[in-house]
Order: C-alpha cells, then structure tokens, then sequence
C-alpha cells in the first residue's frame, strides 16, 4: 500500500472537504472514485479506506476495488471458459457476426426466462456461437463457472474409459458429473445426436441432463433432434425434461447456412 505523509494527507483532507475524493487507483479511468461523504473514512487511492483521524485502515476496500475485483474475477473465469473452445470457435465468436441474428431471435422469444434453453436448427446456422454468447452473458451477470462440452467429446471420452485403467477418462467424467451438480457451473451441451450412440454415450448424456434439470442448472444444449427424435435417441424420460417449459425453452431457428462458402449451390 502506497505511504502517505502528511502533506499528502492534508491534501487529501481538502479534496474531500469540496466534495471531491482522490482519485482511487483501481477506479475505470472514465469513471473517477467518487466522494465518501462518510465522516470516518476515506479513500486512500490505494483500494484501502482510511481513518481521517488517526493512522487507522479498515479491513474493508473501497467501492472501485470492489468493482475491479469483480471485473477481474469475471475476466478470469471468460478465459477459462474461452481455453476450452476450439481455434475456430474462438474465431467466431470474436467476430459473433454468425450468432448473432440467432441471438436476436432468442431475445424475443426466450429472453432468459428459463434456466435452460434447447437452440435447434439445421447446421450452419450459428447455433454454437449464440450459445457460447450466451454463456459469456451469464458469466457477466453472475458468480458461475462455465463449462463447454459437445456430445463428440463425451463420446470419445466413454470410449476411452472403456479401455483398461484409463484414469484420466475416468476423473473427467467425474468432473463433469460434478459440474451437473453445482449450481456454481453453467453448461453448454453442444451438438446433441451427432455423436456415435452406444449405451455408454447414451448413459453419460442422460445422466448429465438429469443432473442439469434436477438442480435447476443453467445450460444451453444445441442440435437438430425433434422431440420424437430425441426420446427414441435417450429415452422418454430426457425428452420429457428436455420438453418442461419450467426448465427449457425450445427455439428452433432458420435461415441460410451462416458459414463462408467457396462455392454456390
């Protein structure tokens, strides 16, 4: 923490005397530190709150340190959840020019009313950038931890959990079960029905929507499955918690494939 002597200190004392405060370093530099009118304490321009009589500090920081903790914070966890898409994913999502008539769709029409929303609609149509846009939405608005998975991914990982000691598989599978669970996550369910079926795969998906619905979790699913698709798939009873209106909201869009073509048809 910065040390301040007393000629800053009596400077400081008449700065807050006019109603003006020192200016806080973790404060956005278009928003300087406001003025504490409190008789008490006053910003140090360090994030700490001082006494203005005596050498006194709070244990408590300052508003701007509060809000730039938070900004960090929420900075952290949009990384996180950005490290676990794809070079292409990432591409389009910095552009999101693919999602986003998407996006305007589902304001209209779902406009987070429910914790989960089903996007359906043929491929091309840039049904993963708005979910992933909705993801970072939420982690905006929210303490949440975000979780991309497509159902290629769980496929591939029940495969190798089949194999013999595969351990990794194992605690991954562990991990995601976990994040069904905890309403700290919320979950994007990316690609349902394109993965290679098996029991195994059918299981682990069904066993992560049952978690996601029983715990009232955010999550986005993605896909191209209709009802009847999707319960001869995984079973009437995913269908069925898919198709709860309390929980999910089904948005099925069109329109032309979104993608860059090199071709016409």
């Amino acid at each position: 923490m910065r040390q301040i002597g007393g000629a800053v200190n009596e400077a400081m004392e008449q700065l807050i005397k006019i109603g003006q405060s020192f200016p806080c370093e973790y404060s956005p530099l278009d928003a300087p530190h406001p003025p504490y009118l409190d008789a008490k304490w006053f910003c140090d321009g360090d994030g700490y709150l001082r006494q203005r009589d005596g050498n006194g500090v709070s244990t408590q920081r300052c508003g701007c340190y509060q809000k730039w903790k938070r900004r960090q914070d929420i900075d952290e966890r949009l990384k996180a959840f950005n490290d676990q898409l794809t070079p292409r994913m990432r591409q389009d999502l910095s552009m999101a020019a693919r999602g986003t008539h998407v996006i305007g769709e589902l304001t209209r029409s779902w406009n987070y009313r429910t914790p989960a929303v089903f996007i359906a609609g043929d491929s091309g149509l840039g049904k993963s950038v708005a979910a992933c846009m909705i993801m970072t939405e939420w982690m905006s608005r929210q303490v949440i931890q975000g979780l991309y998975l497509t159902t290629d991914m769980i496929a591939e990982n029940a495969k190798a959990m089949a194999e013999e000691g595969n351990n990794a598989a194992a605690m991954k599978s562990s991990a995601w079960r976990q994040a069904s669970q905890n309403r700290g996550y919320a979950i994007i369910l990316d690609d349902i029905g394109r993965e290679r079926t098996s029991e195994a795969v059918r299981a682990e998906i069904g066993l992560l929507i049952r978690h996601m619905y029983d715990h009232g979790l955010r999550c986005v699913i993605t896909g191209n499955l209709a009802k009847g698709e999707l319960a001869s798939k995984y079973g009437n009873d995913i269908a069925s918690r898919i198709g709860d209106k309390r929980w999910c909201t089904l948005h099925r869009c069109s329109g032309k494939d979104q993608r860059p073509r090199e071709w016409s048809d």
